[in-house]
């Protein structure tokens, strides 16, 4: 399995794969392996996240959580990134399904290409 240089060693910008929770992380990993993926693991704390000058893009993938819970912390983090220049891109599971976790356990299809 080839390994992709560090953040801190790269000197274009990259592009990496954010998602929630670390099973949601492997699932995204396993799913596209070309991906550089980064499980943020708490969505409350996820707007303090400072991202180095080397990542350019952000796809989050978003939970379909209810519009009452703290998925609210969502939008701050996704306004946060941007306010550190980054592009965001968001990636979203089907309706019905929780995370990309369910997806993958599901046999459903890799949702990140054309739901972004």
């Amino acid at each position: 399995m080839r390994q992709a240089p560090r953040l801190a060693e790269v000197t274009a910008p990259v592009e990496v794969d954010l998602t929630e929770g670390i099973e949601d992380g492997l699932s995204v990993a396993l799913a596209c392996p070309e991906a550089r993926v980064v499980a943020g693991v708490a969505l409350a704390s996820m707007a303090a996240i400072l991202w180095p000058p080397t990542v350019g893009t952000i796809v989050y993938w978003q939970q379909n959580d209810p519009p009452d819970s703290p998925a609210a912390a969502a939008a701050k983090a996704v306004r946060a990134w941007q306010n550190q220049g980054k592009t965001v891109r968001l990636a979203r599971v089907p309706a019905g399904m929780k995370d990309v976790n369910d997806v993958i356990r599901g046999g459903g299809e890799n949702g990140r290409q054309g739901n972004e």
